[in-house]
This record gives structure tokens, sequence and C-alpha cells, in this order.
């Protein structure tokens, strides 16, 4: 694009210079042939940059018309969206808020813009116009921008509409108002005490999740629809809140969590605790702890005469812990299951694989290996699951395996192809996982043709896509360093950002930002203009008592830094074999 600005400008400099040049000449010649083109072209070469401008706002205007802020998955709202519409006509400020967080304020506010920049719209035909016409409307995400950033790069008059979300500081955009005349929709929380219209969202309907369904699939084409029954055993679960029924019927892993749980009926406690598990799949984990603290003191004195109810009270309580990144004190609670009268319900060996995921977080590999070991014979978790760890062991040079005299790459080697032989059960999960280690194994077994060792990695990725799995992030994080060992660095790059957009997951950052690091740092590779990315001491703070392979990445970045004696193979490993997220 810079390149082009340049030539926009540098290509009418040179044809002036040539027409001045052109037209000297001419005035010695009496060839009438030349004379005509250089008159013709004086005349043409403005009138294409005068015209250019004009051509390039009427594109941009076009391009305008046709962006929508709102999401294609917008569902209900419409008495909601009237009501606002009908508030605007006589109220210069109105507070749009809700009983709850997620509730729909920032769909419907997005809504809102769309509807007052396209009033004509055929989507908005059904709704009683406004009796004055915005000439532009904004949306302000104050969690991602400032307000002066608005009024710095638009024209804002008395007939402009600024919807203005996740307001901290409501005293800022009233003095823009004020000074400025435009009409406002704040959207908070909770309902503030100031002056103007607050206009309080409704609840979205149960009876309006199948449209909901409809258009998400439109996005996702591998994610199954509910029935009637799991319909109202999400919406139970939820209880009825659209950003949290928006976020499980986005992902077919948690599509597939409904159906399981509405073939059972729930108890009073299974239905507090699904609740539950449903704030940690949406990433709210210090509320989900406190819930759980709720639960335990007020069901003090069922837990414990109950192992149904125990087991799955303390598998959830030690995966919020891991969630937060407490592995230890998620160790130590998954220690109280490990009595004999909880055998039974340990189903599929959730204790064992749960506990070998936590060792693996704290670095404590051997441990992880020896007990996914003991359940590889019955179960395929004990080699999908032991995949990631060899691979990890081997990018930091650790070599050795518990119970075998192979290194870290011939056995990720050996429990690869064990996987793809074995005739174990394998779901879905288990199939993909094994899909995108394919890839690294061809990696390993030095295969020449792009194509092929790209395809597996690529498929992955693609399934991960169609179901909107969180595990996309660590199937761009493996393209992302085959391409960064191939030495496409900005195809690297590329994927691994696309991992920081699917998740939050600090693992994930880390690691993504100490790769960026080395590219930068060590390669003297150019990151993208304004590409987000951490310094090292900033990584090293995320990981500090709570990531030990990441603290040891950044301890081998700092031996390559400080000319260390290890230095060299440090290099050969960054080099020649693959990190893979742990």
């Amino acid at each position: 694009m810079k390149k082009f600005k340049k030539i926009f400008i540098i290509v009418p400099i040179i044809l002036g210079v040539l027409l001045i040049l052109a037209s000297l000449y001419n005035s010695y010649t009496e060839n009438v042939s030349l004379k005509i083109v250089v008159g013709t072209l004086l005349i043409i070469v403005p009138y294409i940059y005068t015209v250019l401008p004009i051509v390039k706002e009427r594109y941009k205007f076009n391009n305008i018309s046709r962006n929508r802020l709102s999401d294609n998955t917008f569902t209900d709202r419409e008495k909601d969206l009237q009501k606002l519409l009908d508030l605007l006509n006589n109220n210069k400020r109105i507070q749009l808020t809700g009983n709850d967080s997620k509730c729909g304020k920032s769909w419907l506010a997005l809504k809102v813009v769309d509807y007052a920049n396209h009033m004509n719209d055929k989507e908005f035909k059904k709704y009683s116009p406004l009796k004055k016409k915005f000439k532009n409307a904004y949306y302000i995400d104050m969690n991602k921008t400032t307000v002066n950033s608005l009024f710095e790069d638009n024209i804002v008059t008395s007939r402009t509409l600024i919807v203005a979300d996740h307001i901290q500081s409501i005293d800022c955009i009233f003095t823009k108002q004020e000074n400025y005349k435009f009409s406002l929709i704040f959207v908070t929380a909770t309902s503030v005490e100031t002056l103007g219209k607050t206009y309080y969202i409704s609840e979205f309907e149960r009876d309006n999740i199948p449209a909901l369904q409809e258009n998400i699939k439109k996005n996702y084409n591998n994610i199954e629809a509910l029935n009637k029954k799991e319909i109202d055993v999400l919406y139970d679960v939820t209880f009825g809140n659209i950003g949290k029924i928006h976020f499980l019927l986005e992902r077919q892993e948690y599509v597939l969590w409904i159906k399981q749980i509405s073939q059972n009926l729930p108890t009073m406690y299974d239905t507090k605790l699904n609740a539950i598990q449903c704030d940690l799949f949406c990433g709210k984990y210090s509320l989900a702890q406190a819930e759980l603290n709720k639960f335990e003191f007020q069901y003090s004195k069922e837990i414990p005469n109950n192992n149904d109810l125990y087991f799955k009270f303390y598998v959830m309580k030690s995966d919020c812990e891991h969630l937060l990144n407490n592995y230890q004190n998620a160790l130590d609670i998954l220690n109280t299951l490990k009595r004999k009268e909880f055998v039974n319900h340990n189903v599929n060996n959730k204790i064992n694989i749960l506990e070998a995921h936590y060792y693996k977080h704290l670095w404590q590999c051997d441990k992880a290996l020896i007990i996914l070991q003991r359940i590889q014979s019955f179960n395929i978790c004990g080699l999908t699951d032991a995949l990631g760890i060899l691979v990890a062991k081997y990018f930091v040079d650790d070599l050795s395996v518990p119970n075998s005299n192979l290194d870290s790459l011939t056995f990720f080697i050996k429990t690869f192809e064990m996987c793809a032989k074995s005739s174990l059960k394998k779901n879905h999960s288990d199939c993909l996982k094994i899909l995108r280690n394919k890839s690294i194994y061809l990696y390993y077994k030095k295969c020449k043709k792009k194509e092929k060792l790209f395809k597996p990695i690529n498929d992955a990725i693609e399934e991960y896509r169609n179901e909107n799995n969180r595990l996309l992030a660590n199937a761009y994080f493996i393209r992302a360093e085959l391409n960064r060992l191939l030495c496409k660095y900005k195809a690297a790059l590329y994927d691994y950002n696309r991992c920081l957009t699917q998740t939050e997951d600090n693992n994930i950052k880390i690691q993504v930002n100490i790769m960026k690091y080395y590219l930068a740092t060590i390669k003297n590779v150019t990151r993208f203009k304004e590409d987000p990315h951490l310094s090292k001491e900033q990584i090293f703070e995320l990981c500090k008592n709570k990531n030990c392979y990441g603290e040891l990445l950044i301890r081998r970045i700092n031996s390559i830094e400080l000319e260390d004696p290890d230095k060299k193979q440090i290099i050969d490993c960054f080099e020649h074999r693959i990190m893979t997220i742990l």
C-alpha cells in the first residue's frame, strides 16, 4: 500500500516534467502530430488526477454502505430496537443497561448504529422510522479506544449519533456531548444515576434459540443443532443469558456437552454445578471459583456423604484451579479422589488424564509420561496425550524418556505410529489430535514435499475452524512453527498472531511471544507494523511461579544472548526443532 501511494505521487511528477520538456520541444518543432499528442496529454493527465479522488470517494461511500457492525447472528430484540428508536426521537441521552453482564446490550447497541447509518435498507423497513435522520452514527468500545480518538478522526455535529459501550467513567463523554450537542446512547453493566432516559434490555426468550442456531450454522458448518429438550437445558444452565447461550452454541464441543447433560435427569446439585461449568467454559474462572466456594459452604454436609456429588464437585474445583494456573492446588485436589470408593467414578481414566495434564504444566513431564504409560494399553489418550509432551521435551533438548532407552524424538515417532495403527476407541477429538501431530511426524521423518507436509495440519485447522474449536490456536501454532523452520517468516508471523485471536490462554500467549521475540531479536526478522508483542521482561512476568516451561525457554534465550557455552546447541534446537503448545 505504501509503495502504491509513493507511485501515485511520483508518477504525476515524472509525467509533469516530461510534459514540460515535450512542450518546450514542441515549441521548436513544426510536427503537427506531436503538437496534438502533447496538447491532448496536457488536458487528459490533469483531468485523470482530478477525477481519481472523486472516484475513490465514491468507492469508499459504496464500501461504507455495505459495511455492518452487528453480527450476522443477531436474533430477536426487534421490540428493543424499536423502543430505542422511539426514545431517540425525543431524547438526546439514553442509558442502555440490563440486569446481567453479556445479556445482549452490545449486540443491540451495534444494531442501533447500523440502523442509523442504513435506515433505508430492506432489513429495517419493518421498523417505524426515526423522525430525524442522523448524518452519521458511530460505535465506540471504551475497552479498546478512547473518546478523544473518535473526535480526532471524525466530524461530530448535532446530527451525529454516538453509541458508547463499556463505559467506565461517564463524565468525559457527557462533557463532549455538552460541547458538540450529539445524540448519545451509552451502555453500562448496571444502571447509573444520571440525567436522561434509561432503557432496560428485555430478556432473551428460549423460543428464539432455534433461529439463533440457524444463524450460527451459517458461520460454522459442523456445529450440530439442539432439539427442544436440549434447548431447555441450555436455557436453564445459562439462566437465559444470551451471551452465554451464544458462546456455547457457537462451539461444537460445548454443544455436545449440552447434549450429554440433557440425557440425564439432573439433580439440584447437577443444575448448580452445570451453571458453574458454563462459567468455566466462558472464561469466568474467578467467578466460577467464588461460586464453587459458595456451593461447598452451602452443601458442606451433603458433599462428604454423596460420592457422586463429591467426585463431580472436586473434579470441577480441580479444573478451576488449573485454569487459574494454580497447578499444584489442582493436583492436591485430585489426590483426594484417588481413594477406593471413587474407582468406579473414574470413567475413561479422567483423573489419570487430568493428573498427567497438570504435571505437564509444572514441567514434571516424566511424571506425566509415567501416568500416561499406565493407561496406554486400554485408553488411546495414554498415547495421544504423550505426543505433545515428547515434542516439547525434544525442543529443549530433554532426551530422556522414563521406562525407555529411546530418546524423546524416537519415542515420539514410535508413539505416533502406535496412535495411527491403534485399534483402541478414538473419538473425534482424539482423531484431530493425531491429525495435527501428523505434520510434526512428517517433518521429523524428513518429508520433502511441502504439500504433503502441510496437508494434515491444514486439514486439522479446517476441522477446528468449522467447529469453532478452541484448539484451533494449537493447530495454528504448529503451522506457524513449520513455516518458521522453512524460513517462511511472514506466513509464520501471521499464524502466531492467529493463535492470539483465538484465546486469552496465558500458556499460548507466552509461547507465541517467546517465538516472536526469538525471531525479532535473534533472527532479526522484521515484525509487522503495530504487531502486538511482549518484551522479554513482560513474558517472564507472565511466567513467574506459574509457567515452568516458559521460564525454561526464556532462560535458553538468555543463554543465546549472553554467549553461553551451550549457545550453539540451543540455537540448533530453535532452528531445527518444533515447539508445540504445552
